[in-house]
């Protein structure tokens, strides 16, 4: 779909000596020219041809190139705009007099290979989209680039909106249960402030990932309230962001305050926690995934589930219907004959004897529970040896801090109570404000 064609032959080439190549690089990167060096060698390309220009040289290992300015002694010949189309298919380095030093351009492929590779990250808007269109307008360049960034953040958006999980009468009944505890009866202070119409910005003071929008919104349009967002479910937010206004009646505003902040606050946390698990799984370049667990606050369940998938992470099984877990072997047959054909059955072990057995009678799931990372691993290689379709669960005692010594190429989930129980809240805030209202800019 992204597909470039190569870029044309040209004839006139000019390979510079290595020492112009480096003092070119110290001059115009200063301090940063390690950290340079290491990014060329990181992209490879084929042969490279191009126009003449100082810095151009012919380098199968990186096809990155250096262009200097043209019109002056730093560029032979070629205008700005014949480089760029002769380094297209493969990328280059050049200066820019508009306040950026540099500017690093890569093919559309390359560039595409970039985006998704931040994909799931929630330091960027839906798992990583929007922060990454930042990062790459400010320092990339390729042609096209404006129209490309909004076809992949379009595609990507539509097809990571999670709020489809949620059904309308259960998000609407549990907004109802949440403002009928905070206000039974009388509402004195939503007396005292009247109807009058106001404007609140929703503010982020501390830095975490932003999920649940929805049940924000939620809660406001059961108040009759309506939210404008500045920021995308997933995006990565620095205080003070101002994220959302709310407008409506003030007592309205008063009144689903709380509730609202609570849930966005709780949600945010634990997305951020799962984003971090998520990012270390990635980092190591294992292939399983990183799940929650049924350990939630009562009432509060399906918030906490839907922040998991927001950060990236499985939200394991969501209440006992969903999946059949049992801890004692000799109870599978009769519990295979209660689920029927569509539920899976997963059997908690504490040994490698115990989940064999298991395994045997026809077990889709072998949950290996509180075991250390040195037992861990020979147990699972030689369960998969044994059975080699059954899929492999590690859980108890793993946690941020240490969940990077349980991945390994024989099990397929580990599961984190701690993504729950343990995440810390995102501070939000909601301020009536009577200035200008915030305008959003989406220029690229």
């Amino acid at each position: 779909m992204f597909e470039m064609s190569p870029a044309g032959s040209h004839e006139r080439l000019f390979v510079p000596r290595r020492s112009q190549r480096l003092s070119a690089v110290r001059a115009a990167f200063g301090a940063d020219a390690e950290d340079l060096g290491k990014e060329l060698t990181r992209s490879t390309a084929g042969e490279a041809r191009c126009v003449q220009c100082l810095f151009c040289r012919r380098d199968a290992d990186t096809g990155l190139f250096l262009a200097g300015k043209t019109g002056s002694d730093e560029g032979v010949g070629a205008s700005l705009t014949s480089q760029r189309r002769a380094h297209e298919a493969h990328g280059m380095l050049f200066r820019t007099g508009k306040g950026r030093k540099v500017v690093v351009m890569h093919t559309r492929n390359q560039a595409l290979q970039l985006f998704e590779q931040h994909h799931g990250d929630p330091r960027g808007g839906h798992q990583g989209i929007f922060q990454m269109k930042t990062a790459l307008t400010t320092r990339y360049y390729w042609p096209g680039m404006t129209k490309d960034i909004v076809q992949w953040t379009n595609a990507m958006t539509s097809r990571r909106d999670l709020s489809h999980l949620l059904p309308p009468p259960r998000l609407r009944q549990l907004v109802r249960d949440w403002l009928q505890e905070d206000a039974p009866a009388f509402d004195p202070a939503g007396c005292a402030v009247g109807e009058a119409p106001e404007r609140a910005v929703l503010l982020c003071k501390s830095p975490g990932a932003l999920a649940g929008c929805p049940f924000f919104d939620a809660v406001f349009t059961e108040l009759g309230c309506t939210v404008e967002w500045f920021q995308p479910e997933g995006a990565w937010l620095e205080p003070v962001a101002r994220v959302a206004e709310v407008h409506g009646k003030a007592r309205h505003l008063l009144l689903g305050e709380r509730t609202a902040l609570n849930c966005l606050g709780r949600c945010s946390g634990v997305a951020t926690a799962a984003g971090r698990a998520c990012r270390l799984a990635r980092k190591a370049s294992w292939h399983g995934q990183v799940s929650g667990t049924r350990k939630t606050t009562p009432g509060f369940r399906l918030a906490e589930k839907y922040a998991l998938q927001v950060g990236g992470a499985s939200g394991h099984r969501y209440d006992l219907g969903s999946l059949v877990m049992l801890k004692d072997n000799h109870a599978i047959q009769e519990a295979q004959r209660v689920a029927g054909f569509h539920l899976k059955l997963e059997v908690e072990c504490c040994s490698l004897e115990e989940a064999l057995e298991a395994a045997g009678t026809g077990s889709d799931i072998i949950m290996l529970d509180n075991f250390s990372p040195e037992d861990l691993h020979p147990a699972t290689s030689a369960l998969k040896a044994a059975h080699p379709r059954v899929m492999v669960e590690a859980s108890g005692g793993i946690s941020e801090e240490n969940i990077s010594q349980f991945f390994g190429p024989c099990i397929d989930v580990l599961s984190l109570g701690c993504l729950t129980q343990s995440a810390r809240a995102v501070d939000f805030s909601l301020k009536i404000c009577r200035e200008t209202p915030v305008q959003r800019d989406f220029a690229f």
